[in-house]
């Protein structure tokens, strides 16, 4: 897959002999530089209730400038058309607010009405529904 600025090379890896989930990543490339700038892609996918987590990263150099949005879009509509899945689940600390704005554009909801903020490190669910997702 290509996009306006990113090449995305695909990364499959089958879950553990003792694990039902796979993993599908792709290596985000920079077409400029060809150097792997970051990754996105889905684990803990459960084929069996058509679901998986979203999971991205993005080297520093490149952040804030609109990359991860451009390279997650095709990414998810390749997981509700390729990989039939249901939902996207995305976990995300709360006090990471750029990536918080990031999935909210891409029409993430959270799934708690009030996370605990106090904590640093706590986790706020979110999930994007193949049914919401596809009416855009």
């Amino acid at each position: 897959m290509k996009t306006e600025r990113l090449r995305l090379r695909v990364r499959i890896r089958k879950g553990f002999n003792n694990w039902k989930f796979d993993f599908k990543f792709w290596d985000l490339i920079d077409k400029e530089s060809k150097k792997v700038i970051g990754h996105c892609g889905f684990h803990t996918w459960d084929k069996s209730i058509q679901q998986a987590e979203i999971s991205y990263g993005l080297d520093k150099n490149f952040q804030k400038k609109g990359l991860m949005l451009e390279a997650i879009r095709p990414i998810i509509l390749f997981g509700f058309r390729e990989m039939k899945l249901k939902k996207i689940e995305a976990y995300i600390k709360v006090k990471n607010l750029p990536s918080k704005k990031l999935i909210a554009k891409l029409g993430f909801v959270a799934e708690e009405e009030t996370p605990n903020l106090s904590n640093k490190n706590y986790i706020q669910y979110f999930s994007l529904l193949e049914a919401d997702y596809t009416k855009n």
